[in-house]
């Protein structure tokens, strides 16, 4: 499961914590992974897992399926020539809402908050908005351990806040209290989404390649927070904005954050969304669930290869 993968994250002047809060793998990074992954693993497309998962063909025991989240540029003029390259496929997740209209999604207008002010001066500020409209941001104590291990790579102040931001505060109230926080500190939410995000074309071109396209939500919320009736809205809008552009067809899901929701199979199937994957880190076998199937992040992948070698 990747997201960001970039050298260099060309922010302007305005950028003073370059790393901390855009974070991914470097370019060289992402190709060491690559080596690594073909010489123990298979490499599969989307079609050979999607029809093996169905019982309908084999599958290699040790193999492997690149994954893609958040529709981001960088997948189509970074990732996309290093894939054509080593001859290998992979899924691209994307959430609809950035086809649509040049906004950034929410988490990720947090990421370049934390890019530009840095942790502390972010938190600083956020709790200081919040504080403003007597906006309760206390944590109980199991959700301070959930946060803890939602965000384990996180230092544990900012794992707190990021599940406070994402998990726990209306989602009003975070938009606005991000959108005001962006205009002052970052700029345009217009400008920076449309530098952010993968256009209609570069959709179409990581299609023509042979990758697959799946569906990554509408607005990249946790489903686990909305009501029945804004989840089918969600699903229902995130497979227009694809067919738009791609046509009808069936096609692989994942949840934003890995959030699911009790209705989401039937929602996603009735949408034309086949299997969905969630975030929980470790190898896929046949007996995992076809509408939450399992990842491993990019940062466990050394791990859970020499977990599979033991």
């Amino acid at each position: 499961m990747y997201h960001y993968v970039h050298d260099q994250f060309s922010g302007g002047d305005r950028i003073a914590h370059v790393g901390k809060g855009v974070r991914g793998l470097s370019v060289a990074q992402f190709e060491a992974q690559l080596d690594t992954l073909t010489s123990q693993l298979t490499p599969l497309d989307w079609a050979k897992l999607s029809t093996g998962l169905r019982g309908k063909g084999e599958l290699p025991r040790r193999s492997f399926l690149l994954t893609f989240d958040d529709g981001l540029r960088e997948h189509a003029e970074i990732v996309l020539p290093i894939l054509k390259q080593r001859d290998l496929n992979g899924v691209f997740f994307v959430p609809g809402s950035v086809l649509a209209k040049p906004k950034m999604l929410c988490a990720h207008a947090i990421h370049l908050l934390i890019e530009c002010m840095g942790e502390e001066a972010f938190a600083e500020a956020f709790r200081g908005v919040l504080a403003e409209t007597n906006t309760n941001c206390a944590l109980t104590e199991a959700e301070t351990a959930e946060a803890h291990k939602t965000y384990h790579y996180e230092a544990p102040p900012l794992a707190r806040l990021k599940f406070l931001l994402h998990m726990k505060l209306p989602l009003a109230t975070r938009a606005a209290v991000t959108s005001r926080l962006f205009a002052k500190h970052v700029g345009s939410q217009e400008e920076w989404a449309r530098r952010w995000y993968l256009t209609s074309e570069q959709v179409r071109e990581i299609h023509d390649c042979g990758h697959t396209i799946g569906g990554h939500s509408y607005a990249h919320e946790p489903y686990g927070r909305l009501g029945v009736e804004n989840l089918g809205r969600d699903i229902g809008r995130c497979a227009y904005a694809l067919q738009d552009i791609l046509g009808q067809a069936e096609r692989p899901f994942a949840f934003p954050f890995g959030s699911t929701h009790p209705r989401a199979v039937e929602l996603l199937r009735a949408c034309g969304f086949s299997r969905a994957f969630g975030t929980q880190s470790t190898w896929l076998t046949r007996e995992s669930q076809p509408i939450n199937l399992p990842r491993i992040d990019t940062i466990h992948v050394d791990a859970a290869l020499q977990e599979a070698t033991v």
